[in-house]
């Protein structure tokens, strides 16, 4: 019997708490918990030295706060590291229940939880107020009189983003937990891919948070389960995980779809670069024919003949499975990532039920119908029509889904067999695979009657110079609805830019479908609200601008037409004096440089030859550009400039 399999069976005859999920876990107390590099050192952190701090910590905490009852609720509010794994394991062991907050919560949403959950006090790296704030390293480096006997609590919280109003508190059991791990049981049957080694090793790259429900659940608890490796980064910039990923030899990768949409945008921008795009697209064809013929060789032959060398400069050659989850996808991303080998695969989860299904089936015609799976062995799936929107909405059940919300720190329980409404619309074939729609909060009835996702207007539209945006909707009283975009400018922005981005957005909604075109543009005046983690508050902008308390200006189509018709007649001449600059500074053929061509993003600039394009274009013309957020960027851009003065 296969190792994974008899601890699964240890735990699933066992007691299904999180001491005995601790004790399994510790019990790999010779292999290596954490890989960190600086620079061309490695350091490793084994399963026996967290075990170790985790004893002393909880010990030292037992000592300090002996006057709290067990189970009382105390925040951790810290990055991914060492510390927040130990600090983790220490509270549960104290007999406290930690509730997991991000590490960019401000103090409202500190304070809101802290009621919600009855919470003492947090454990942070900074005092951001709304609680009681004791310092993490003060906890960290504390040496207990003794060592003490655990006392063990059986229950964690965990707290939604906010992103549609206030953060909201749930808790999960040991129980419900375990019931998440006890899934890989059906997980590794199904795709052998996840237990994968490449050179005697598994290693997860640790780019999701530890307090999201993803990432806690199915990188952190899951795979430490199994003594498996973790792989922390220093930081989430593109190259830093990237040289990470390469260099510890990763094998598995859970991250956002922001990530893997990034990854795909770089590898088509080299190509296209390179004079390679063709050539791309061809092997792309043949890596997908194969996979889909025979999955295993396909993938051996894109990863070692077809893409070695693009792999060597992405994540390496080691990566044995990836998951996308937390939203959406590009179909086009799924495509070019699983063509390089990479096999990608769509995931679904909520901080109220955990994590539900993963696409598992490993041919890319399979994978690339961007289906989430279907619902893994602790929970059911059913959908049930919206009577406003008129979709179907997923509803979910099972063993592995929170047991209580907590409001003025008091739980309101919710059974295994009680239904959960994830506010998610979602579509199935018939053959038990799960398709996203969208959030509930995304989706707008159309005019034609057909459920629109404002994300995918959102994306449709993306141009450039634009720091955030968001597409709201309003249904009308006659039963039409409305689409407003709003976008937050990168710094003050020019009219001659101001008038490319509108032009921008007058093509892409003359292409959109008629339910989908938008009717009312506004530049913010104010950064766009956000949640802790980022997303953006589509419903505090909406109301805002219906009731006229979000700051933003309306622009009209027709106010920047002139300005744009006088910015298309530049001189020859002048456009192909610049783009000389352009193909002097970056050393290739002006033929390769379009007037759009954005010097960063389309070919591949600089930040030093950014400056030398500066100085070039200061000596020949006699004009000065500023680096800040109104820089130009393109030779068009640097013509009107240099036409205006």
């Amino acid at each position: 019997m296969k190792f994974y399999y008899r601890i699964l069976n240890e735990l699933r005859d066992g007691e299904r708490t999180f001491k005995h999920i601790y004790d399994i876990t510790f019990s790999f107390s010779n292999e290596v918990y954490i890989e960190e590099s600086d620079g061309m050192d490695i350091t490793e952190y084994r399963y026996s030295e967290c075990d170790s701090d985790v004893r002393r910590v909880s010990s030292g905490l037992m000592e300090r706060f002996s006057c709290l009852p067990p189970n009382s609720v105390i925040g951790l509010k810290l990055p991914n590291c060492r510390e927040w794994i130990v600090i983790f394991w220490a509270l549960i062991r104290a007999g406290f229940r930690p509730l997991l907050l991000a590490p960019a919560a401000d103090a409202k949403n500190v304070s809101h939880c802290a009621g919600a959950s009855g919470m003492r006090l947090v454990i942070s790296d900074t005092d951001c107020g709304g609680a009681d704030f004791l310092d993490y390293k003060e906890v960290f480096s504390a040496v207990p009189s003794a060592e003490r006997d655990g006392r063990w609590a059986d229950s964690i919280l965990l707290t939604t983003s906010g992103t549609t109003g206030e953060s909201k508190v749930f808790e999960y059991s040991g129980e419900a937990i375990s019931a998440q791990i006890l899934n890989s049981r059906h997980v590794l049957k199904e795709n052998k891919s996840f237990r994968r080694f490449y050179k005697g090793s598994i290693k997860h790259l640790v780019v999701l948070p530890f307090y999201h429900i993803f990432g806690l659940t199915a990188v952190l608890l899951w795979f430490s389960f199994f003594g498996r490796t973790f792989v922390l980064v220093k930081d989430l910039r593109p190259d830093t995980v990237l040289n990470t990923a390469q260099y510890h030899n990763v094998t598995h990768v859970f991250a956002v779809p922001l990530l893997w949409d990034a990854l795909a945008d770089g590898v088509i921008r080299e190509a296209k670069k390179s004079g390679q795009y063709e050539k791309l697209q061809k092997g792309v064809k043949l890596s997908l024919a194969l996979q889909n013929a025979a999955p295993g060789f396909g993938r051996f032959v894109a990863s070692k003949l077809l893409f070695r060398d693009v792999r060597a400069r992405l994540l390496g050659q080691g990566i044995s499975i990836a998951i996308s989850g937390g939203g959406a996808v590009r179909p086009e991303t799924l495509k070019l990532v699983n063509a390089l080998g990479y096999p990608l695969v769509n995931g679904y989860g909520m901080t109220e039920i955990g994590i539900t299904s993963v696409e598992l089936r490993r041919r890319p015609s399979e994978i690339m119908q961007a289906s989430v799976g279907t619902p893994l062995p602790s929970v059911e799936y059913e959908l049930r029509p919206d009577p406003e929107l008129g979709g179907d909405v997923l509803w979910v059940r099972g063993a592995s889904c929170f047991r209580a919300r907590y409001e003025n720190g008091v739980p309101s329980p919710h059974a295994s067999g009680e239904w959960y409404c994830t506010n998610d619309f979602f579509r199935s074939d018939g053959k038990g695979n799960y398709f996203f729609v969208g959030r509930n909060a995304d989706m707008i009835n159309g005019s034609n009657g057909e459920l629109i996702s404002l994300v995918s207007v959102e994306e449709r539209l993306n141009p450039k110079y634009v720091l955030r945006s968001c597409a709201v909707g309003r249904e009308l009283s006659d039963g039409q609805a409305e689409i407003y975009y709003v976008f937050e400018p990168a710094g003050n922005m020019p009219d001659f830019r101001l008038a490319r981005i509108m032009e921008h957005i007058e093509r892409v909604n003359r292409e959109l479908p008629l339910a989908m075109r938008i009717r009312r543009v506004y530049m913010a005046e104010r950064p766009l609200p956000v949640s802790y983690n980022g997303k953006i508050k589509r419903g505090e902008i909406s109301l805002g601008l219906e009731n006229g308390t979000f700051p933003a200006r309306k622009l009209e189509f027709s106010e920047f037409a002139s300005l744009s018709a006088e910015s298309a007649e530049i001189p020859a001449e002048l456009l192909e004096s610049v783009t000389a600059c352009f193909a002097e500074i970056l050393g290739i053929s002006a033929a390769e440089i379009k007037p759009e061509s954005h010097f960063l993003y389309d070919l591949s600039g600089n930040s030093m030859q950014y400056l030398a394009l500066l100085d070039l274009i200061e000596k020949e013309f006699g004009v000065s550009v500023t680096v800040d957020g109104n820089s130009c960027a393109t030779p068009l851009e640097f013509a009107e400039l240099i036409k205006n003065i």
